[in-house]
């Protein structure tokens, strides 16, 4: 029986009326004697259920206590305050025990759940810089951004065809016909079990990155090709644009990146977790001019992990004990070397960013500047078709000029954005004179 529910039933109650008619003596003749040895023998049974249901009662609040204790220790409250949540750090614990890869795992039915258990907490002995080794298929939103096939930058998945990554990695080219990404991918050094290949359709970096201050470094990859869910490969959850982190809540960081700086990248993936600082914190240690409202500041002010070269683009993400999932706050950014005393690494914070990827997300194809596979597929198209096909993506360029006070010049700089782009993916002959 349950403790509390006993305790109840032993608590003492009022008085309640006598029956109307009470049960004659005569029909229980018993001597006084044995009616006192009966009273004395249920006083000791009514001792021992209270003692017994007390001991119940303790019981009960220590392992409460235990589990609200790994709660904490987990890093899964927020600002301290476990309640109901502390199950989810046993559950994690026992899922560690039972799992071991993700092969037989269902596909997750929503965004930010994984086929494996939560990490362990980060111990300083493997790198990311600082990390350890993460499981094969713990992350399944992870992705790596590959330029003509060799890594350049992380990514993770946030649609189904869609990646969001760090701006600055496409600072050296936005030729689409030469990045891929790869989903699934773990070891770098082998094809592994799950991985997809995806080439890239469309880079599209925010229109107010800039490559000085780093201010708005976040770029979504349009895929060519929507991906194929799987227990290796789950979109992250996107936040919603009122989200705030809160200041020592302990997120996830992986990547290939950097064993340390200038040093070789991972060959599998590592992962690690560090802490959300205060924004005055990370703008004391870094400079106030150099972090804009739009980043955020995550590490050790004594150092030794972090992200490092390599990593850009990857994902910062944090369990939510609410939503029961994991929500992408972060993508990795900038930083002071890697896992230096007192430069924490910082992150383009993503809710800042919310509302314009949703809308790139939903946009519908045509409302877009054509990609270098159209150009390239236009290039290829046989006589006139070519010159009709490279007519109608140029006429992207000339929309505005409706509207223009200065017609003749609006359809000239059209024509000039038009030759940049095809420069830009590599595909000049034919477009002279083009409109």
């Amino acid at each position: 029986m349950d403790p509390l529910l006993l305790l109840l039933l032993l608590l003492p109650r009022q008085a309640e009326p006598a029956p109307a008619a009470p049960l004659s003596k005569e029909l229980f003749p018993m001597p006084a004697s044995v009616l006192r040895a009966l009273s004395s023998r249920g006083t000791l049974v009514l001792e021992a259920a209270m003692k017994a249901a007390l001991l119940s009662l303790e019981e009960a609040l220590s392992e409460h206590s235990r589990r609200l204790r790994e709660c904490k220790e987990c890093g899964l409250c927020l600002l301290g305050d476990c309640g109901n949540r502390s199950r989810l750090c046993t559950r994690l614990e026992n899922d560690l025990d039972s799992l071991n890869t993700v092969a037989d795992q269902p596909v997750p039915e929503s965004c930010g759940h994984r086929g494996v258990p939560a990490p362990n907490a980060t111990l300083v002995k493997g790198k990311i810089v600082g990390g350890n080794r993460a499981k094969p298929g713990a992350w399944p939103w992870l992705a790596s951004v590959l330029l003509n096939r060799e890594l350049m930058c992380s990514g993770v998945l946030v649609g189904g065809a869609w990646i969001l990554t760090a701006a600055h990695c496409f600072a050296g080219s936005r030729n689409e016909l030469a990045w891929s990404v790869v989903l699934g991918d773990y070891d770098l050094t082998q094809r592994d079990e799950g991985e997809q290949v995806v080439p890239v359709s469309r880079i599209l970096p925010h229109p107010k990155f800039d490559p000085k201050t780093f201010h708005g470094d976040v770029a979504l990859l349009e895929l060519s090709t929507p991906v194929r869910p799987s227990a290796w490969v789950t979109p992250v959850c996107l936040p919603e644009q009122a989200t705030e982190l809160s200041q020592g809540i302990l997120c996830y960081i992986v990547g290939w990146g950097s064993l340390y700086e200038d040093g070789p990248p991972a060959e599998v993936v590592m992962e690690a977790r560090v802490p959300i600082l205060a924004q005055d914190l990370c703008r004391g240690a870094l400079g106030s001019q150099l972090v804009s409202s739009a980043m955020f500041c995550a590490g050790y002010l004594s150092g030794g992990i972090d992200s490092c070269q390599g990593d850009s683009g990857g994902p910062l993400t944090c369990w939510d004990p609410l939503l029961e999932r994991y929500v992408l706050h972060g993508i990795t950014s900038w930083g002071a070397g890697c896992g230096e005393r007192g430069k924490p690494g910082v992150y383009t914070r993503i809710a800042a960013f919310a509302g314009w990827i949703r809308e790139q997300m939903e946009r519908s194809p045509s409302s877009r500047e054509p990609s270098c596979s159209e150009w390239l597929a236009a290039a290829q198209a046989p006589g006139e078709k070519q010159l009709a096909e490279l007519r109608r993506l140029c006429a992207f360029y000339a929309q505005p000029c409706s509207r223009s006070p200065s017609p003749a010049a609006c359809v000239q700089g059209a024509e000039e954005k038009c030759k940049g782009r095809r420069q830009q993916c590599g595909e000049c002959s034919g477009l002279r004179g083009s409109s």
